[in-house]
């Protein structure tokens, strides 16, 4: 598995780094982006991030049609407060409509991971500081690893197999 990790990435600057070259021969591809598309505030609304995420998504399959791709929802951080979560939680649900609205089309190689809550206290509901770097903005070691476990599992409930 090799994963690429464009720090400070929007869906924007995403969409520049999608090439046969980076794609290689690679089956699967996850989407996953932080809260940096957040910094417009709630006038991002739900149809400019969906078509956002879609222009990368066709991109993606322009290059190559096979790929199955997975959408991880945004998840909260650490070095700002949580004004922001009304606009996370509400661009989250107009992903998961997005992908459930293209699988009832009949598009199969397309699906979301829910790993927002993975980051949150079960009670608090404020993100678990041990699994993000000391910036408060970056995962940790650990944190990194419960988001990668967390695509494995939605691409092995999908029935995607590697």
């Amino acid at each position: 598995m090799y994963v690429k990790v464009l720090g400070g990435a929007t869906w924007t600057s995403v969409k520049r780094h999608i090439s046969p070259a980076v794609l290689g021969q690679f089956r699967y591809v996850n989407l996953a982006l932080g809260t940096n598309m957040l910094h417009e505030g709630s006038d991002l609304s739900n149809h400019r991030y969906c078509s956002l995420i879609l222009e990368a998504v066709e991109q993606i399959w322009s290059i190559r049609p096979e790929v199955m791709i997975n959408i991880s929802l945004i998840i909260p951080r650490v070095d700002k407060d949580m004004a922001y979560k009304p606009t996370m939680n509400r661009l989250n649900l107009a992903v998961k409509t997005m992908v459930n609205d293209l699988k009832l089309q009949g598009v199969a190689s397309i699906s979301f991971s829910q790993c927002t809550k993975m980051f949150l206290h079960s009670t608090t509901y404020k993100p678990l500081h041990h699994l993000y770097a000391k910036d408060g903005l970056h995962l940790s070691q650990q944190g990194g690893r419960i988001l990668l476990q967390s695509w494995i599992r939605a691409a092995r409930r999908r029935g995607w197999a590697w």
